[in-house]
């Protein structure tokens, strides 16, 4: 079955280079690919929409959320499960695939160039 999730819209400033965005879960119980779909309109060149899997050993939000002060912004983009340059006003279309339960998905964004986002 087709089911459709939220939709969120914000305008921010944070004066860090990395952010978190929001949290998702997907549950793979009735087949099929999970789909994200989002347009960000920036002027920055080196913006990154970033996702972090809630409990993968080394790659998890944990590690990213509590470690954030401690860690680089470069370290925090390597411990991501994945990561794409974000281009002002494309529509990012991402299919997320998982096997066996369900997962929290978290986002955030980082600009490793800029002091802020």
């Amino acid at each position: 079955p087709h089911i459709d999730s939220a939709l969120y819209s914000s305008n921010f400033n944070n004066p860090d280079s990395w952010t978190y965005l929001q949290k998702f879960c997907y549950s793979s119980e009735f087949g099929g690919i999970g789909k994200l779909k989002f347009t960000i309109s920036t002027t920055s060149k080196t913006l990154r929409f970033l996702i972090y899997l809630g409990d993968t050993p080394g790659k998890t939000w944990e590690s990213a959320y509590t470690q954030r002060g401690k860690l680089t912004c470069e370290q925090l983009v390597d411990i991501s499960m994945g990561n794409i340059l974000v281009v002002s006003g494309d529509e990012v279309e991402l299919n997320i695939t998982q096997e066996s339960r369900s997962y929290f998905w978290y986002m955030a964004l980082a600009d490793c160039q800029a002091k802020n986002i």
